[in-house]
């Protein structure tokens, strides 16, 4: 009897050893591995970052819906029925389609190092419908032979325990390495409904680039997906219960079979350029520059000011400019919505010649943008579209001839060009009659890249109406000044601290708030 109970002890104590993920506290070495990193690009909106995790051997992954695409404002949500027919009789309709394709990079931990990071082209298999609560998407990748299957996360869609142990997993994004973090915390409330969907309440820092990825109990189960915090509270975190993606997820899986991604690891990755806003990483052509981080401040008392890059764009690209312009009066008071903003490639001119140069010129005025081809007076694309009142973030995508600008994720310009221009050649960036900030940009490398599928320009009445300049307070030149706050109360990615701007600069609309990050819960 003794050696039977003998026995049944020794066989428990087994099964326990070789299932460390039931009794170690949320058994990193193991849940690390299947947690991934997560770049999506839809052409003409802004980079989004964040989490997934794998949930099958074959590379299925479970991710947020706002991690993939951003948040589009619910004045572009209705563009449709009020769009613009403003556009020049040579300015062509833009494709219509309501969808940009995404260009997803997944990163996978190494077998040999998890710290580093095997890159995969990823395939998106399901995305829950914009009008829908459920945050929700899955993509699919696929490995060789020789990197072998992958290792998927323990799921549980059971109902979390109040004050039960949580983990949060994922890639905040600090800087421009993806790094993973995992914060510990408690479960602070079992059953949050918003909008009819369940939610798990938590206490573990969130942060922008941990939407997408896994909220952990102390088994290393995925219990939920990490969905949103609320900005206006501390350490109130949100994940999405399992049990709510549970249908969405079993119908998609069934039809993914024929999505197939390119087998990985890969080295057919867009490259992705960030200039910081730093004055040493810009030509100065013509104005001062005043660091007052996370921006520059450009200023030239009404006069030109004028950038350069130091690397010429590649052939085919992607340019996302975070800025924001104040006009500069007579008498030298600054105005919003005012000044001019201008972007030039496809010319080896990097003066700030006026009107207009050679190569390719977009100058956007407080009543209109417009776009210029090689030093003609008369613009070859035309939209009323207002220059914002506060930071704006804009999207320029070049490739094929094709020239595309989006403005706070709002395509706003559309050109086709019969004779398109070589791009091989450094960007300039500037403006007149105002002082002007510009945050980080990010290059993207298109080259090589199937045709970019282009949403509609389909443009809010309230983008439409030119906008009067009114006067602003601006700090001395030289000043710093305390960032301005940006967010929401339930906000998918949290503030965004690069749209932080000086008060000379209004902050930016909520169009902006998901911003780069899209993805922090």
């Amino acid at each position: 009897m003794v050696r039977c109970k003998l026995g049944l002890f020794a066989l428990a104590c087994a099964t326990i050893m070789a299932s460390p993920a039931r009794g170690a506290d949320f058994a990193i070495a193991q849940t690390r591995q299947s947690v991934v990193f997560i770049r999506s690009l839809a052409p003409g909106y802004q980079i989004q970052l964040g989490s997934g995790f794998i949930v099958s051997q074959d590379g299925l992954i479970y991710t947020n819906r706002h991690v993939i695409k951003p948040h589009i404002a619910e004045a572009v949500a209705g563009a449709a029925a009020e769009a613009s027919a403003s556009a020049t009789a040579t300015a062509p309709e833009a494709p219509a389609t309501d969808q940009a394709a995404p260009i997803i990079v997944v990163g996978v931990p190494s077998a040999k190092d998890p710290d580093e990071l095997d890159l995969f082209r990823a395939q998106l298999v399901y995305m829950s419908p914009e009008k829908s609560s459920l945050d929700f998407a899955m993509l699919k990748i696929e490995a060789t032979r020789e990197h072998g299957e992958f290792r998927p996360l323990a799921l549980n869609y059971g109902k979390a325990e109040l004050g039960a142990p949580a983990a949060a997993m994922g890639f905040p994004v600090v800087d421009e390495n993806a790094s993973l973090s995992f914060t510990k915390g408690s479960i602070s409330n079992a059953a949050r409904k918003i909008d009819d969907i369940l939610y798990c309440q938590t206490d573990a820092a969130v942060n922008p680039g941990n939407s997408g990825g896994p909220l952990l109990n102390a088994a290393g189960e995925a219990l939920g997906i990490i969905t949103f915090k609320k900005t206006d509270a501390d350490n109130i975190g949100l994940a999405l219960y399992l049990s709510q993606v549970q249908q969405a997820a079993a119908a998609a899986e069934r039809a993914y079979a024929a999505r197939e991604a390119a087998a990985g690891p890969s080295k057919n990755i867009p490259h992705l350029l960030n200039i910081p806003a730093a004055a040493a990483k810009w030509k100065i052509e013509a104005g001062t520059v005043t660091e007052r981080k996370p921006v520059l401040v450009m200023q030239n008392k009404g006069k030109p000011m004028w950038l350069s890059s130091q690397s010429p764009l590649p052939g085919a690209f992607q340019l996302n400019i975070l800025s924001g312009v104040a006009h500069m009066g007579a008498t030298g008071a600054l105005y919003s919505a005012g000044g001019e903003f201008r972007l030039r490639f496809a010319t080896t001119e990097t003066r700030p010649v006026m009107p207009t140069a050679q190569g390719y010129e977009i100058r956007w005025y407080y009543d209109g943008i417009s776009l210029y081809r090689d030093g003609s007076t008369s613009a070859c694309a035309h939209q009323t579209v207002a220059l914002p009142e506060g930071a704006f973030m804009l999207a320029v995508v070049y490739q094929q001839g094709t020239i595309f600008v989006a403005c706070n994720n709002v395509p706003i310009l559309y050109y086709k060009d019969a004779a398109p221009m070589s791009a091989k050649t450094v960007f300039c960036v500037g403006g007149t009659d105002a002082e002007m900030v510009l945050g980080s940009v990010e290059v993207v490398d298109l080259t090589g890249e199937p045709a970019v599928v282009l949403p509609k320009v389909l443009i809010p009445k309230s983008m439409l109406r030119p906008r009067q300049p009114q006067m602003v307070a601006v700090p001395a030149p030289g000043r710093r000044s305390t960032p301005a706050p940006a967010g929401r109360s339930n906000s998918p990615t949290g503030p965004n601290p690069r749209s932080q701007l000086p008060p000379g600069i209004p902050p930016p609309n909520q169009v902006l708030t998901p911003g780069v990050s899209a993805s922090g819960g």
